[in-house]
This record gives structure tokens, C-alpha cells and sequence, in this order.
């Protein structure tokens, strides 16, 4: 088993304390003017100050000791020759860590000894749990307020009614992570490139482009871009000398931006849904027009057959009266146009029907789809296309 390294300090080696200590101890020597000067310090557990410096010396000694940043950590120990109460407390003042007579029994001596090591080897392991603390404190911390930015981000994000809004939103996250970053937003009805400013910058535009299908993390120096479908973000400022923030940079940089794409997405089902309902409103505002056109050539083609009709009857009433036809004949012609007449008219009045049914529906989709609730036009549009499959004229009314 290793000794215990301890430094004993006198202007001469004391047999009497020299003799405590053999065996029990790896001991250097040195008189006080050289302790500095001793290698290799971090390695001693114990400072010994002799019982042969006088008391002024020793306290001095000690002040000396206690002032210099490689000793001050270490413990001193006083090995006197007497028990002088004065001496004994200027020396547990100015910070000593026990006071020892040279004739104390030497095992006492030794488990004092011990004891004060021990205190400095548990000082030291406390010491380090503390700043093992303060890291993993830190490190919690950190990840606290890195967890608030993405959810801050995110919540934020699905307010976003545009693509100039949302990249703002994403640069000023990025901002506060301490990061100076350009952003490409590639929608399937216009591309956005962005930095902080609003305004993007040609060599940066160019750099997304070509890196965009290269993979989720493309790092090359300080910079490092991160791709996700229809996402890019270039970093400039990586901290890369810090490998373990980096790392966590790089998984809270790219749940940002796989938030971002997913609003992206969201963004352009909305911008094609709208255009959409806006074709449909504009198709069904020209089918209308269309439908007033025909229905004015309609009214005007049954307007002259009618007349041509109502003509020929009154044409064949006329001629009748010189065709010698017998009083029968006669009646029976006469019905015959009469019904023929009826029965025009009544296929004209199914037609205007048929019509106005066609206009009822355009006037119904219309209503659809002008209204605001999803909910509602989802419920019509079924009711409608429930009642075409059961009568194709009775959803027209």
C-alpha cells in the first residue's frame, strides 16, 4: 500500500519526530525558505511545521503557507515542544489543522496524523461532487432552457399564417441558442430564403440549394446545415470547440426545423385547399352565366315553336272549311292539334323545371362553399350527394 507524502518543514530533522513518522509516512524534508521549490506538490497530503522554529516563525511560516494558491489547499500540521496555549490558538486562527506536543505517544500521533490526511482526501472528493453537481446543474439548466425555446417555437409556429412569419419565428429561436443562422422555406407555391433581417443573401440562397439533398446534418467547419424535406438551416457559428454543446445544439437544431417543415406542409394544404374553393367558386360563377345564356336561347326557342304551333292550328282551323271533311273528320283533326299543342307545352314546362332545379343546385354549391365551417360544408355536400343518389331532380329543390 502507497504512504501517505507529507513535508516536514524545520530549520533541523528532530529525532523524536523523525522517529513518529518512519515507517508511517513518505517524508520530505526542507527548510522553510525552500518549500516552495519542492516538486511536484499536488502530490503531498500533509505539511509538518517542526517544533524547532520558534513561535513567531512558525506563525509566519504558516501565513506564508496559507497565502500561496499551490499550499493553501493543503493541511499543516504544528509539531511543538510544548503545549503553549497562546501558541496553540494563533495557530488554529490563522488556520492549522491540529497542533501536536513532539512527545505525544506515537501511535496518537499517527492517527492524528491520519485523521488530518483524511479530512483533505474527503475535502477533495467533496469538492469534486460539488463541481460534478454544478455540471450536471448546469447542465440541466441548459437543457431547461433549451426545451422552453423549441416549445415556445413550436406554439408559436402553428400561428404562423404565412412563410415570412414562421422563418422569423424559427430565426429568432435560433437566435437565442446564440446562433446566427440563414433560412430556405421551399413551398410548393413559392420559395422563401431569409436571415434575421428579412432579406436573403445570394451566396447563402446558393449554398441551401446545393447542400439541400445531402443529407439532415452537413457540418463543414464552424457551419453546418440542417435539411429537412422542405427545411434548410445553415448555422455560421457552430461552437465546435465545445463538442458536448454542440451535439446538443445539433438534436434541438433539428427538432426546430422538423417543427418548422411540418408547418410548411401545413401552410401549403391551406394556400391549395383555398385555391381550390376558389376555382370551384369561380367554375360554378361561369356555369351560372352559362345557364342564363342557354335558359335566354331556351326561352326563346320554346317562345317560336309555341307560336309556330299555335299557327299551324289556327292555320288548319282555317283550312278545315274547304276540305269538305265530314263533321267527324273535323272534330277529330281538331282534337288532335288541340293535344298536340297541350302536350308541346307541357314538355316546355318540364324543361323550365329541369332548369330551375339545375339553378336551385348551383345556388346550393355556391352556399357551401362559401361557408366558413368545414364541418357544415362536409354535412351539405353528403346531403346532397345522398338525395342525387336517391332522385337526381329532388336535391335540386
Amino acid at each position: 500500500m502507497a504512504l501517505h507524502r507529507l513535508i516536514v518543514v524545520d530549520t533541523t530533522a528532530t529525532e523524536a519526530l523523525m522517529a513518529h513518522l518512519a515507517g508511517q509516512f513518505e517524508v520530505t524534508c526542507c527548510a522553510p525558505e525552500d518549500i516552495k521549490d519542492i516538486p511536484d506538490l499536488t502530490s503531498c497530503r500533509l505539511i509538518v511545521i517542526g517544533p524547532n522554529l520558534g513561535t513567531l516563525d512558525s506563525l509566519s511560516l504558516l501565513a506564508s503557507i496559507k497565502s500561496e494558491s499551490a499550499l493553501r489547499d493543503i493541511p499543516v500540521v504544528f509539531v511543538a515542544a510544548d503545549d503553549d496555549l497562546q501558541h496553540k490558538v494563533s495557530a488554529f486562527e490563522q488556520g492549522a489543522e491540529d497542533y501536536l506536543n513532539v512527545d505525544t505517544p506515537r501511535d496518537e500521533f499517527v492517527a492524528r496524523m491520519n485523521r488530518a490526511i483524511m479530512h483533505r482526501i474527503a475535502n477533495i472528493q467533496l469538492q469534486s461532487q460539488l463541481q460534478m453537481a454544478h455540471e450536471v446543474a448546469m447542465v440541466a439548466m441548459n437543457d431547461t432552457s433549451d426545451l422552453g425555446i423549441n416549445m415556445h417555437f413550436l406554439l408559436d409556429a402553428n400561428r404562423c399564417n404565412n412563410f415570412d412569419e414562421l422563418g422569423q419565428r424559427l430565426l429568432q429561436a435560433t437566435r437565442q441558442y446564440g446562433l446566427k443562422c440563414s433560412l430556405q422555406i421551399r413551398g410548393r407555391f413559392e420559395e422563401k430564403n431569409m436571415e434575421l433581417n428579412g432579406m436573403p443573401k445570394d451566396l447563402e440562397t446558393q449554398l441551401l440549394h446545393h447542400l439541400k439533398d445531402q443529407g439532415r446534418l452537413v457540418p463543414f467547419g464552424k457551419r453546418l446545415v440542417v435539411n429537412y424535406d422542405q427545411v434548410s438551416l445553415l448555422v455560421k457559428n457552430m461552437p465546435v470547440e465545445d463538442e458536448r454543446r454542440c451535439g446538443t445544439l445539433k438534436d434541438n437544431l433539428f427538432y426546430l426545423v422538423q417543427g418548422c417543415d411540418a408547418r410548411v406542409k401545413a401552410l401549403d394544404d391551406a394556400h391549395a385547399l383555398a385555391s381550390e374553393m376558389r376555382l370551384l367558386m369561380t367554375l360554378t360563377e361561369r356555369i351560372e352565366r352559362t345557364l342564363s345564356t342557354v335558359d335566354e336561347a331556351y326561352q326563346q326557342l320554346t317562345n317560336e315553336i309555341v307560336a309556330e304551333v299555335e299557327r299551324l292550328a289556327e292555320e288548319v282551323d282555317i283550312r278545315i272549311l274547304t276540305l269538305d271533311l265530314t263533321e267527324e273528320q273535323e272534330e277529330t283533326l281538331s282534337a288532335m292539334l288541340k293535344e298536340t299543342v297541350e302536350r308541346t307545352n307541357a314538355a316546355f314546362n318540364r324543361g323550365l323545371r329541369v332548369d330551375q332545379s339545375t339553378r336551385d343546385l348551383i345556388q346550393q354549391l355556391q352556399q357551401i362553399l362559401t361557408d366558413t365551417s368545414p364541418t357544415r360544408r362536409a354535412r351539405m355536400l353528403e346531403q346532397i350527394i345522398r338525395k342525387l343518389e336517391e332522385d337526381p331532380l329532388a336535391a335540386r329543390h
